[in-house]
């Protein structure tokens, strides 16, 4: 028996995550004979709990963890950490969307997120199983001192989800921590739960606020100036025929019976009393008392129920269930199959903001019915109906005839509805309420100052190098914007590879394949900046790797440089292998422009050409770069046509066309960030010497025309020309005959 054991419960990846990166910062502050180790006794000892091994529950997560908290992923300086203020974690809609949002923000951005809570609830595993989870209480001097640190670890900025997590808006300010105030509530609950006077400071101390809804702007005062912005779709769902007919022979309906369904939790705002009376008036006499096959209307409730309601409903309650058209299967974690099932949604709600339910409805193609002026919901329904396409309703609030004439109308119409149009309709909704499209909202406002990033990771063939290339990508301590995968018809795994990764690290990308093969780089150069959405693109080809730190450090230094329209980093080289062929390409590029990359510098555009590219190209690997899109956008298409006869030097002559430009500049970073793969299947190794030759003095010619062919210039082309004819192996030229391999367009 073991005397002073220590057991840890409930450890999760995240949690992990954070205990080794403590782990590390001390073996970096306590070097061991100059070396920082940690050593974890962990790889399959089941029995007692301590093991890395992947495993069905958490697959590769712990090792992933590990190896983010060894490389230093998600500890940059400035590198866009986020807290996420709530007021608890029970499971309600606020809760869940302040989830939803943390989720998205570290699978679509990178970001890095802490969750604080100022109380707990059943939620709370949820939320730990994604990020680290902290309880503090408003107010308190802990709290604030808490806060202080979390500042200084780099969480300078926060999101308060609701009017009920604003008592925490004072110590965030006190703190420095800037935030951005999400408001859901309508006024009668702020009045109810005390809310207007924390709300009313929270908006005076707040970057900016945010509602769903215009129906929210009047609870603010007159000088505030909120941002509408609807919140999104954050539960995928999508309409299926199969499973509405499973769900409708389990509830025992018939082909031409009618479902209304309602979801929440079932109290006197939500209008449970409402639903269940509309159920009243909505049941036939005749259907109900005969043994043939006459349509019924059945009315199924989503969702526990107050028990203070139940108490004075339990009659009414009772005899519906009795009557066999009455459902309540309460609470139910996946409602997708019961709005599938269902032929019409009734929001009977009270005051209701902007449920994400009555989304989830519309996303599955149902039609809607509400009660005016309850919240941002009606306004929403009015606007669908001038598309057309379904006819949503929305009644007087309290007037029942009027609504149960419309529930009936909507669900005969979406009976007789057929299949291939109801899931049309819902791809359209799902298109319409897009959450990615919110939380990249958000984000924005919550780091102005961050630039937005496109990655495109163009492929083909490099299923080998994809899951590392990606997870490079993954480490980046910069969020960015949006990851694209860009396979150009790769007959190996490529595609199978980029989605396992993307599930196993828990990040979203856009997977883009192609049916033809495209043959050339410049052609997915073109659809790479065509696709992006982001100001700038990083073109991080599928074979090369990338140290945390590249991006960071790159837009660290082109905030210093405004109008350049790249940056780009020294690199290293490796093999197929992995193993190391040079820790720089500072020597190589020393042999052209002397010491001029060996620190970091800015330089205008033109200047770089003449003294770094007008001989050779010492940008050697794209994905040592970042490039403004629009503008390379633009250079794309200015040298499009010159581009499809080029091969190998195609890059170096677009590096021209865009740093060619008045008043534009360039930053290059001299640490070797960027890690270059070369092997036998790229494009220098398979080129013709001669072709390759020829790309070189075409590019040589076309910048010495640019520049009023200088002498100094020419020599020293002619000079490198010289030097390739002989490394190549090719017959000797003299210079006056060189434009014998000047390369001519098809």
């Amino acid at each position: 028996m073991k005397i002073n054991s220590l057991v840890l419960h409930g450890s999760t990846p995240p949690l992990y995550e954070h205990w080794v990166a403590g782990l590390v910062d001390q073996a970096r502050k306590n070097p061991f004979f100059g070396d920082p180790i940690i050593c974890i006794n962990a790889w399959n000892e089941w029995a007692e709990g301590a093991y890395l091994e992947p495993d069905q529950h958490y697959g590769s997560a712990y090792l992933n963890a590990t190896g983010r908290a060894a490389t230093g992923f998600e500890r940059g300086i400035g590198d866009g950490r986020i807290l996420l203020i709530g007021h608890d974690a029970f499971p309600s809609g606020a809760q869940t969307l302040l989830l939803a949002i943390g989720k998205q923000l570290r699978a679509r951005h990178g970001t890095q997120i802490l969750f604080v809570l100022l109380e707990g609830g059943a939620m709370l595993e949820d939320y730990r199983s994604f990020a680290q989870v902290e309880i503090l209480p408003p107010g308190q001097k802990a709290t604030r001192e808490r806060l202080a640190v979390l500042y200084r670890e780099g969480f300078t900025t926060a999101l308060v989800n609701s009017a009920a997590s604003s008592a925490l808006a004072p110590d965030l300010h006190d703190v420095g921590i800037a935030f951005t105030l999400l408001q859901h509530e309508l006024p009668s609950l702020l009045r109810q739960r005390g809310l207007l006077a924390p709300l009313k400071e929270a908006r005076a101390l707040a970057r900016e606020t945010i509602v769903p809804s215009v129906v929210l702007t009047p609870t603010l005062t007159s000088e505030s100036t909120p941002i509408i912005l609807p919140q999104g779709l954050y539960s995928p769902i999508a309409f299926s025929a199969q499973t509405r007919r499973q769900m409708r022979t389990r509830l025992g309906l018939n082909a031409h019976d009618r479902l209304v369904v309602g979801v929440g939790y079932a109290d006197m705002r939500k209008g449970f009393d409402l639903f269940l009376q509309l159920w009243q008036r909505l049941q036939s006499p005749t259907a109900m008392r005969s043994h043939h096959a006459v349509p019924v209307t059945h009315f199924l409730w989503l969702g526990d129920i107050d028990p203070g309601l139940r108490e004075g409903l339990q009659l009414d309650i009772d005899y519906a269930i009795s009557c066999g058209t009455f459902h309540m299967p309460g609470r139910i974690k996946d409602i997708a199959p019961y709005l599938c099932a269902a032929d019409v949604f009734a929001l009977t709600s009270r005051e209701d903001p902007y449920p994400s339910v009555a989304l989830e409805a519309l996303a599955c193609g149902l039609p809607c019915c509400a009660f005016a002026g309850t919240g941002g919901i009606p306004e929403l329904l009015t606007q669908i109906n001038q598309d057309g396409v379904i006819e949503h309703g929305v009644s007087s609030l309290g007037d029942l005839s009027s609504m149960a004439r419309l529930i009936a109308v909507a669900a005969r119409k979406s009976l007789a509805r057929p299949d291939a149009e109801r899931r049309k309709v819902s791809r359209a909704m799902a298109g319409r309420f897009s959450f990615s499209d919110y939380v990249s909202a958000l984000h924005g406002y919550l780091l102005p100052d961050l630039p937005r990033i496109s990655i495109v990771v163009p492929s083909y063939n490099y299923g080998q190098y994809l899951a590392s290339r990606l997870a490079s990508i993954f480490s980046q301590q910069l969020p960015v914007f949006e990851i694209i995968v860009l396979d150009d018809a790769s007959d190996d795994d490529s595609i199978a590879v980029a989605e396992r990764t993307s599930a196993e690290c828990r990040r979203d990308i856009r997977i883009i394949g192609a049916r033809q093969r495209s043959g050339s780089v410049f052609r997915q150069w073109h659809k790479a900046v065509d696709l992006a959405r982001g100001e700038w693109i990083w073109i991080a080809e599928a074979d090369d790797l990338s140290e945390p730190a590249q991006l960071s450090t790159l837009f660290d230094a082109l905030r210093q440089a405004s109008n350049a329209v790249m940056a780009f980093c020294d690199s290293r080289s490796i093999d197929e292998q992995g193993v190391t062929l040079a820790n720089s390409y500072k020597p190589y590029c020393a042999e052209s422009c002397g010491n001029l990359l060996n620190a970091d510098g800015c330089y205008s555009g033109q200047e770089f050409i003449r003294r770094a590219l007008s001989e050779r190209n010492l940008i050697l690997n794209v994905s040592s770069a970042v490039f403004a899109r629009k503008p390379l956008q633009a250079a794309l298409r200015r040298c499009a046509h010159e581009l499809k006869a080029f091969s190998i030097a195609g890059d170096w002559r677009l590096y021209v066309e865009l740093l060619d430009q008045p008043g534009v500049e360039l930053v290059y970073v001299a640490e070797p960030l960027n890690i270059h793969r070369r092997h036998s299947q790229s494009a220098t190794h398979r080129l013709d010497l001669q072709k390759h030759l020829a790309e070189i003095i075409a590019v040589q010619d076309e910048i010495a025309k640019r520049f009023g062919n200088p002498c100094e210039m020419r020599d020293r082309q002619h000079a490198y020309r010289r030097t390739l004819i002989r490394q190549f192996g090719l017959a000797p030229q003299p210079v006056a005959v060189e434009r014998e391999f000047a390369l001519t367009s098809p």
